[in-house]
């Protein structure tokens, strides 16, 4: 994803500290609207459609039901006005909306909410939701016919990189947990990778061939040694 400027860029940019706060404000909007798990699907892709909308046609939507969403939309199309040039605000647009999917959890988890709690503000079933969202608000603004103006892109990037630096990992101790799935012809297992201490400080995939025997492993009888 594009990492919106800040203080560690140049000592002086602000992108991420004025994006924090819509951030903030929508998270928190969002969370106080959610009474059952179902509703962070809704939610995001209500609140994701509006914001999107208002980026592309500086209008209200006709669904329109928050001005929390339309301020943030604001913000991010401000942040990306000061770089002077077309389609800057989707670097903007696109950090932001990565940084709502994370902090609505961490809130819903500080609140009790979902069964979510403290160092477990991810369960499978909000990652699926999430997907969810992002997918039909790409698929709802492609369906109307108009220029989104690389909107829809965000979205599915978004979801992409989701995929990669959340989902990931959440499989990997699922995997570690309760045990591996796969049997088929070609597919990849966890390996440990530890330092010169022996201390293990990640994971990651190893891709294979199976021999007919590997395929019962939860990960590979060696390990990564880094220093």
């Amino acid at each position: 994803m594009p990492y919106g400027p800040s203080e560690k860029t140049d000592g002086k940019s602000q992108d991420r500290n004025i994006l924090d706060e819509a951030v903030e404000m929508l998270s928190l909007d969002i969370v106080e609207m959610v009474e059952s798990n179902g509703d962070v699907r809704y939610l995001y892709d209500s609140f994701f459609y509006d914001i999107a909308y208002y980026c592309i046609s500086k209008e209200l939507p006709k669904t329109h039901q928050d001005d929390i969403a339309i301020n943030f939309a604001k913000t991010v199309l401000e942040v990306g006005a000061s770089y002077k040039y077309e389609g800057a605000f989707l670097g903007e647009l696109n950090y932001s909306i990565t940084r709502v999917i994370q902090r609505v959890p961490q809130l819903l988890a500080e609140k009790g909410k979902c069964g979510l709690s403290k160092g477990k503000e991810l369960r499978y079933w909000l990652y699926a939701m999430t997907v969810d969202a992002l997918i039909g608000v790409a698929n709802r603004l492609l369906a109307c016919g108009y220029n989104t103006k690389g909107i829809a892109g965000v979205f599915e990037d978004i979801k992409d990189e989701y995929k990669v630096r959340v989902n990931k990992s959440y499989e990997i101790a699922q995997i570690l947990k309760s045990g591996d799935c796969y049997d088929t012809p070609y597919f990849n297992k966890v390996v440990e990778i530890i330092n010169k201490d022996g201390k293990v400080v990640g994971h990651t995939y190893i891709e294979l061939t199976n021999d007919g025997e590997n395929y019962k492993l939860d990960k590979m009888p060696f390990r990564i040694i880094v220093e």
